[in-house]
């Protein structure tokens, strides 16, 4: 009958698989045990160093001369006026003129030019 059926019994012998695991156990017991022998045997000296201070490293030889130098040249840059293309007519002016000239055009400071102004030599009169 259906009802007097029995679970079917494991097809694995427990007691097999119990002492394969003790076995692999046992076995990284006594590896471990045999390395760190091996260890205490053989390593003598500390196997950590205390690390070594470097000094700096030597790509300028005065950062904050060479920082100011940058910083002037920036400045110059900004504040001062030189020809980008002289060919074209093209000059670089300092950022508070070209700051003023943008706010000078109101609304329209950053619609496109229609055309760009022409040299001084190309002017008509």
């Amino acid at each position: 009958m259906a009802g007097d059926a029995r679970p079917e019994a494991p097809g694995v012998d427990s007691r097999v698989v119990i002492k394969a695991a003790l076995g692999f156990l046992a076995f990284v017991a006594v590896s471990l045990a045999a390395l760190g022998g091996y260890y205490a045997w053989i390593i003598r000296e500390p196997v950590l160093l205390p690390p070594r201070t470097f000094g700096e490293p030597q790509l300028q030889s005065n950062p904050r001369a060479d920082l100011a130098e940058l910083y002037a040249a920036q400045a110059s840059r900004l504040h001062g006026y030189a020809w980008v293309d002289r060919d074209r007519g093209l000059a670089r002016i300092p950022i508070e003129q070209a700051m003023a000239l943008i706010a000078a055009r109101g609304d329209q400071a950053y619609a496109p030019l229609d055309q760009l102004p022409s040299a001084p030599s190309e002017r008509q009169p």
